[in-house]
């Protein structure tokens, strides 16, 4: 990286000269070749507005590991080769506002050979533009891996929770869901306390990051069409270290938000504790602790096509159980906020679902199991 960066300071510092006024420098310039400048509408000149830009929420994100040094001259050329004007820049903001101005038909002038002396003492020279390209496509290149490297650090270390975008008033089944990605590039994605084995891939499509997800749903008593709403190549946006922006061209989109303590989010129905020292298999289970994630992975959901923002919003009350039967008819309740000893290991506790303003009740299985943690 360090022998790129080098080069692009060249690069820039042989536009022009810096420390004199505008219309004094502008006389110092004569007709060029414009074989040898840089046409507006090039992909060069993309390349070194990007290299300028500071908007993270562009389609395109800059290429940070191209610095420039200021101050310097810019000059602009009309498409005969006469001399437009030139402008000297102080900053990145200066000479990306610059760039923005440069309309159709102009040219941005760079002057080669240019060369660099390396540290290891060789010289490193670039002899037109096309070289100039591959210099910078290489710089992007390895802050491409650069990125595609943290992201699978960070999704190896952490969990990633499917989040609605800001201002999103439909419900969607999905919120909350969970994505858990291994090392090998296989994912477990969990949605409702049910878990989807599938893979996630990581590249760059051009200057695009793209996660492609592949999900198994193989599961006959599953009522969702996980694999029909999620097996695409999704375009991805890296906002921050806890966050990225999927979408897909049909509109769909969504935000994965960062989890790495286990108690910021939601699997299964299986909820585990630590064994008592002195009665090994089994343990004390605060069923209230649970009542949480049971609300987000089993809370009753609304007819897609009758889903409405309030839904999500209902106050259910939740009881627990020993068997269905005591359930249905709300009978021998659980005290959830005493602690309860498993009477087997793993044991199967039943949750009732009350709706407040509706006689409605539902009922689901949870599993509490008591593990060695030693």
């Amino acid at each position: 990286m360090k022998k790129r960066i080098i080069l692009l300071l060249c690069a820039i510092s042989l536009i022009g000269l810096s420390g004199c006024d505008n219309e004094d420098v502008d006389d110092l310039f004569t007709a060029t070749n414009t074989a040898d400048l840089i046409a507006e509408d090039s992909e060069l000149f993309t390349l070194l507005e990007r290299a300028t830009s500071d908007d993270d929420a562009s389609a395109l994100k800059p290429i940070t590991c191209i610095r420039f040094i200021y101050s310097f001259t810019v000059v602009i050329y009309l498409e005969n080769s006469e001399l437009e004007r030139s402008q000297i820049v102080n900053n990145d903001a200066e000479f990306s506002a610059l760039l923005g101005e440069v309309g159709e038909g102009q040219f941005v002038g760079v002057s080669f050979p240019i060369t660099s002396q390396l540290e290891d003492g060789s010289t490193f020279e670039v002899n037109n533009k096309e070289e100039l390209k591959a210099a910078i496509d290489a710089c992007v290149i390895e802050e491409q891996e650069g990125i595609i490297g943290e992201c699978e650090g960070l999704l190896q270390s952490c969990v990633w929770e499917v989040q609605l975008p800001a201002g999103t008033t439909d419900y969607d089944t999905y919120e909350n869901a969970v994505f858990d990605v291994s090392e090998d590039g296989t994912v477990d994605f969990y949605h409702r306390g049910v878990r989807y084995d599938g893979t996630w891939i990581v590249y760059f499509i051009e200057d695009e990051l793209h996660i492609n997800i592949n999900l198994d749903d193989d599961n006959p008593d599953d009522d969702y069409m996980t694999d029909l709403d999620w097996n695409f190549d999704w375009k991805t946006v890296i906002v921050d270290a806890q966050t990225m922006n999927i979408s897909i061209d049909d509109g769909k989109d969504y935000v994965l938000k960062q989890r790495c303590e286990t108690d910021a989010y939601c699997t299964t129905f299986t909820f585990a504790e630590c064994e008592m020292q002195d009665n090994p298999g089994f343990a004390e289970f605060l069923l209230d602790n649970y009542i949480s994630c049971i609300a987000t992975m089993g809370a009753p959901e609304a007819l897609e096509d009758e889903a409405t923002e309030s839904d999500a919003a209902i106050e259910f009350t939740y009881s627990f159980y020993l068997s269905e039967a005591d359930a249905s008819n709300a009978v021998n309740p659980i005290n959830g906020a005493l602690a309860y000893v498993n009477t087997t290991n793993p044991q199967i506790i039943v949750v009732r679902i009350d709706h407040p303003d509706t006689q409605e009740f539902w009922l689901l299985e949870i599993e509490l199991v008591a593990q060695d943690c030693q």
